[in-house]
C-alpha cells in the first residue's frame, strides 16, 4: 500500500484443494481491506491452477481472522484441538 509492504499471504495447492497456510498483515495497514483482498486473490490464483476447494485452518479465539472469513462467505467445516501430556 502506498509502495509500501503491507502484507503477504502463502497459499499451496495440493490436488484440487488448495490451502491458505499464511495470510499476514502490518499492524499499520490492518483494517484496510487488504486481508480481504489477498483471500480473494488467493482464491482466484487457486482456481486459475485447478483447484475446486480454498481451505485454512484459524484458531476459535482468532476472532479478526473468523469474521473476516465468514464475511467472505467461507464455513465452518470441522474443528480439532492439541492434546499435551499431564506434566
Amino acid at each position: 500500500m502506498n509502495d509500501q509492504p503491507a502484507g503477504t499471504v502463502y497459499v499451496g495447492i495440493a490436488a484440487n484443494c488448495a490451502m491458505i497456510h499464511a495470510l499476514e498483515i502490518g499492524t499499520a495497514h490492518r483494517r484496510q481491506g487488504l486481508a480481504q483482498y489477498l483471500t480473494r486473490a488467493a482464491a482466484f490464483w487457486a482456481r486459475d491452477h485447478g483447484a475446486d476447494y480454498l481451505t485454512l485452518v484459524t484458531t476459535q479465539l482468532n476472532v479478526a481472522a473468523n469474521a473476516l472469513y465468514t464475511s467472505l462467505g467461507m464455513t465452518l467445516v470441522g474443528q480439532y484441538h492439541y492434546r499435551r501430556l499431564p506434566e
